[in-house]
């Protein structure tokens, strides 16, 4: 091996094949800080999906144990796995029904009323591929507009729906028509609970009360 000295600060020595393998180094480090910025915001993500199912975990707790005074985790671990499948549904009620066609015509014509719907709603939404189904059999005696579960293509879309669907009150089309979060049997009890204390807080002279949602779980909460 050949030694060089350097006489002036000024003068760099190079060696090529060190600073070959120092380029390949840097393109290896390269790698290695995109292999752990993609690592960590996995981890975020993880972490993110964990707090929000132990947070809805907490909330079921809460709820069966509001009702019976005692947990079953089998039950909890149930309604759990129910409110997931139901995240990315919402349920519409009113909506005309056509019964004097096929049913492959009459699921036609349900998919235009909900895509015109939801584009009343929230145009931005995509109704690409959404699900669409009436829920219950139809009554032949005393016929009326039965309940359609949309399930749409994200979580985010459910969202944006429910936060906007006041803009149907204003459309003449549709004003009688209501969208709501598909909940699960539970979840409608304990809302119906939640109204029946509001109620009775109200009647004994409390006021500025109204029901609201914190990350999905309703409560009743003082207004400012």
């Amino acid at each position: 091996m050949k030694i060089t000295r350097k006489k002036s600060k000024f003068i760099k020595v190079i060696c090529n094949s060190c600073n070959s393998n120092l380029t390949q180094f840097k393109d290896l480090k390269g790698i290695i800080s995109s292999l752990k910025t993609d690592f960590e915001t996995s981890l975020a993500s993880l972490k993110s999906d964990f707090e929000l199912k132990l947070n809805e975990l907490k909330a079921s707790l809460t709820e069966k144990q509001q009702c019976s005074g005692s947990t079953n985790f089998e039950d909890v671990v149930q309604e759990v796995y129910e409110r997931q499948k139901r995240k990315q549904n919402i349920v519409m009620f009113n909506v005309p029904e056509t019964l004097d066609v096929s049913f492959q015509n009459q699921k036609e014509q349900d998919r235009i009323k909900v895509t015109n719907i939801l584009n009343a709603i929230n145009p931005n939404v995509s109704t690409n591929e959404i699900r669409i189904q009436r829920l219950g059999r139809l009554d032949p005696v005393n016929p009326k507009s039965r309940v359609i579960k949309v399930t749409l293509n994200q979580e985010n879309d459910v969202h944006a729906i429910i936060k906007n669907v006041k803009a149907l009150k204003n459309n003449e089309h549709f004003r009688n028509v209501s969208v709501a979060f598909d909940k699960t049997p539970k979840q409608i009890e304990h809302y119906k609970r939640l109204q029946q204390e509001l109620q009775s807080r109200i009647s004994k002279g409390e006021k500025n009360l109204k029901i609201k949602y914190y990350n999905g779980v309703p409560s009743i909460a003082r207004l400012n």
